[in-house]
């Protein structure tokens, strides 16, 4: 369970301001991680009206967690291994290989980009179970 608190408040939605926790210090990730030391916000519906201020608790779906790590590290790589190896058939040489992926690379960008768009709009990678604490 992570914990955060309402940060901010508009119309449907509340913000949740997440600050790191003592994990992130010791993660073996943290060099690529985006939020490192700044706290990360997370829009959700406010469909329990809470109020600026207020402490929660709330859980992130485990399979969720480990789709998102897949989409922004491996889809890269094999988007760059899949387009280097398509240079390198098409063109035959090992210089149009590397372009091919380092185009591949880029197009795996565009595609997370929109990728981003959609799940953004999308309830499947919103928090789950979340409550007030006291």
């Amino acid at each position: 369970m992570e914990i955060g608190f309402i940060d901010k408040i508009d119309n449907e939605n509340a913000y949740i301001r997440v600050m790191t926790s003592a994990a992130c210090k010791t993660c073996s990730s943290k060099g690529v991680c985006l939020a490192q030391d700044k706290p990360l916000t997370i829009k959700i519906p406010n469909d329990q009206n809470f109020q600026k201020g207020q402490k929660v608790e709330f859980e992130i779906i485990p399979q969720k967690r480990l789709l998102a790590g897949f989409m922004i590290f491996i889809l890269p790589l094999i988007f760059m291994i899949a387009f280097f190896l398509l240079g390198i058939n098409l063109l035959g040489s090992e210089g149009f290989g590397i372009l091919f992926g380092l185009g591949g690379f880029l197009v795996s960008l565009g595609f997370l980009k929109i990728l981003n768009k959609k799940v953004a709009s999308s309830t499947s990678f919103l928090p789950k179970n979340i409550r007030i604490i006291k």
